[in-house]
């Protein structure tokens, strides 16, 4: 795990009210395949399943925000209860700031967790933003967290383990 400020970290995780995520990449391997046949499925377990913890908790409202134009990705990732899609954004940007004007909320107030080059922006404007090893070094260096795992093998895990643990942490005190 690479924290700049751990507790400059949690007290920007007790902000939070949105967590947007890149698909490919974060959610999924960029190899994957979304069209017929399906040779993997679409996301690791381990990430479904901390995906779909992240949404139960009822916390924070999730985003993926992706370039993909997959049908089935799309279809994916709506039966695992993403609240906003969307797909198709080659100006990330746009999305970002019609999901804070759609739920009132301050940049602050949201994270995004990208690994490319369209996903600068919004790590730059987000009040917490992660990314993961394999992302170029100018993400790293604008982002709060470095995931340890991959992304597509449990970067997504590791990211709600830390928000989840740290959020009902912050929330005991």
């Amino acid at each position: 795990m690479s924290f700049k400020n751990i507790e400059d970290f949690s007290r920007k995780i007790l902000s939070i009210r949105c967590i947007s995520f890149d698909c490919e990449g974060i959610l999924t391997l960029n190899a994957r395949q979304y069209r017929p046949p399906f040779n993997t499925v679409p996301m690791s377990d381990s990430d479904s399943n901390a995906l779909k913890r992240l949404i139960a908790s009822g916390f924070f409202t999730i985003a993926v925000i992706t370039r993909s134009k997959s049908p089935s990705l799309k279809i994916f990732l709506q039966t695992l209860g993403v609240d906003y899609l969307y797909t198709g954004m080659s100006n990330k940007m746009i999305a970002y700031e019609e999901l804070k004007y759609i739920l009132q909320l301050t940049d602050k107030e949201c994270c995004h967790m990208g690994d490319g080059d369209p996903d600068l922006p919004l790590l730059q404007k987000a009040g917490l933003a992660i990314t993961v090893p394999h992302a170029p070094k100018s993400l790293q260096e604008c982002a709060d967290y470095c995931t340890t795992a991959q992304g597509g093998w449990g970067a997504v895990k590791e990211t709600v383990d830390l928000i989840l643990n740290t959020y009902k942490k912050g929330q005991l005190e």
